[in-house]
């Protein structure tokens, strides 16, 4: 799978009750096993839970490393879609700060729709500075 295009439905682990279209991940050599491609720079997966460590009901968690490093912030935003009436119902995101070449960081990304029970997600960006 190449670099996933904003807009497309991507392969994600939610707990609760978000779901989503699941793929198989890019085994390439310079990305850990698992992993998805977002770009050169970055490579995400989504982890599975039971919500423990939730801040809200429901959250996506999702596990990102970078080749490079992001020395100021890493930033992702998932859209959040209601599946019965097909129309983007709202976003969350998570960021966290120094992240060194090639280390993994986990962030968090709670279900903001107050809890509808027909949603998936898609990313709509991770940003890395």
């Amino acid at each position: 799978m190449k670099a996933l295009i904003i807009g497309s439905l991507i392969p994600v682990f939610l707990t609760g009750c978000m779901t989503t279209q699941i793929e198989e991940p890019n085994q390439s050599l310079d990305i850990p096993a698992g992993f998805y491609r977002y770009n050169n720079n970055i490579a995400w997966k989504g982890i599975k839970g039971n919500g423990k460590d939730c801040p809200v009901k429901r959250c996506m968690q999702m596990e990102i490393i970078t080749r490079r490093g992001c020395p100021a912030m890493l930033y992702a935003k998932i859209s959040i879609i209601d599946n019965k009436a097909k129309r983007i119902i709202g976003y969350s995101s998570d960021s966290t700060s120094n992240v060194l070449a090639n280390q993994k960081s986990t962030l968090t990304l709670p279900d903001t729709t107050g809890g509808l029970s027909q949603i998936s997600s898609r990313i709509a960006e991770i940003l890395c500075y």
